[in-house]
């Protein structure tokens, strides 16, 4: 394999380096990502406790800015834990339960954490709840300004009332590969509405959703998500269920967009593209699979046209989206090198 063990990864900036399996104690770290030629961000799987030595080792040569840990317990954290973590910016919890979390927050070493991922373990119905809960009821629930969650029922939403969220500016809501049913996907889109209705996230600049919970976003009230500036509406490989794109989800302050279109959504893209929060944007991106069928072209000549090229300043189409001539001459020829292609 060219480059191995190193690789680019596609959900973080930098280099990715796979452990391939050395034996004890690193046959849990499963990734290294380097980031401006520093390796700062470390992946784990399993029982993370049998590389707690090396771990404490680690921010003597080098920044530990991010841990991402599978699995986690209780007992395991404690064994990591300590002040070689104080440098830590963000934290990834996967397939982990309440206690877990809880143990985590009791660190006295986390006063710079930033980010929370957290992606509940599913095996037992009421973990999610449970962690969701943990959180809330934690200091890392008004600490984190950046928090990443997976929601599949209102119930797990109500877990975070109370929880005081005034200090996140970045919120990304998914929810869990294994839905297929559309009951399963109507309480996940429920899920989202109640969370995004909370008054309390009205200092959220960054919102993230995928095409499940992106539904929430025609039955939120747009002053609570007042100062929203950039938004990223994912895409979904298995079109388990594809979003509809209307002019009325776009918050009127937009600046940043990113998103995902396909055939299935044309006609609603091709709505978006005569919206006025169009034309205020500053960058935007395209990700998908769009046919350069005559109607795709249309939408994105019209395209070119609604957005302003005073103000526009990156424009970005994946390699699949539309890829005609007509399209990539009109939006080179009005943005020239704030455009670029694949």
């Amino acid at each position: 394999m060219p480059g191995f063990p190193y690789g680019r990864s596609r959900d973080a900036p930098g280099v990715t380096v796979e452990d391939r399996g050395h034996g004890p104690p690193l046959d849990v770290l499963k990734g290294v990502r380097f980031s401006g030629g520093f390796p700062e961000a470390l992946s784990f799987f399993g029982q993370t406790g049998f590389a707690a030595r090396f771990l404490r080792k680690w921010a003597d040569t080098s920044p530990l800015a991010a841990l991402d840990l599978h699995g986690i317990v209780a007992r395991d954290w404690r064994a990591i834990d300590g002040p070689h973590l104080s440098g830590l910016r963000a934290l990834g919890l996967g397939q982990s339960a309440g206690p877990g979390l809880t143990a985590v927050a009791s660190s006295a070493h986390l006063s710079r954490l930033e980010a929370l991922h957290l992606v509940p373990d599913r095996s037992n119905v009421r973990w999610a709840t449970e962690q969701y809960r943990a959180f809330a009821d934690s200091p890392l629930a008004g600490r984190v300004t950046r928090l990443s969650i997976v929601l599949a029922d209102v119930g797990e939403a109500l877990a975070f009332h109370g929880a005081p969220l005034d200090n996140l500016t970045a919120l990304e809501i998914r929810t869990p590969r294994t839905l297929s049913e559309r009951e399963e996907f109507d309480r996940a889109a429920a899920a989202a509405v109640d969370l995004l209705s909370r008054p309390d996230l009205d200092r959220v600049e960054e919102l993230t959703l995928d095409p499940v919970t992106a539904q929430a976003l025609a039955d939120v009230d747009r002053t609570v998500l007042g100062r929203l500036r950039k938004l990223v509406l994912e895409g979904d490989s298995s079109e388990r269920r594809p979003f509809p794109l209307t002019t009325g989800v776009l918050p009127p302050g937009l600046a940043d967009l990113s998103l995902t279109v396909a055939d299935g959504s044309l006609r609603g893209f091709a709505m978006l593209t005569k919206s006025p929060v169009v034309g205020r944007l500053r960058h935007l991106r395209l990700d998908g699979a769009l046919r350069p069928t005559a109607d795709a072209v249309a939408a994105m000549v019209g395209l070119s046209r609604a957005l302003d090229v005073g103000r526009l300043e990156t424009l970005r189409l994946g390699p699949a989206v539309c890829p005609s001539p007509a399209v990539r001459s009109a939006l080179a020829g009005k943005f020239g090198a704030r455009v670029r292609f694949g």
